[in-house]
């Protein structure tokens, strides 16, 4: 399904690299408010 339209990969690689940096932004905000 991925691959029958252009540039959807791009998008969805765009939207797990979105979340993956949010996941990271999350766990500092986390470490700095708990000093883990």
């Amino acid at each position: 399904m991925r691959n029958r339209l252009p540039g959807v990969p791009a998008i969805v690689k765009r939207a797990t690299n979105f979340v993956d940096s949010e996941r990271v932004v999350l766990a500092r905000a986390f470490v700095a408010q708990y000093g883990m």
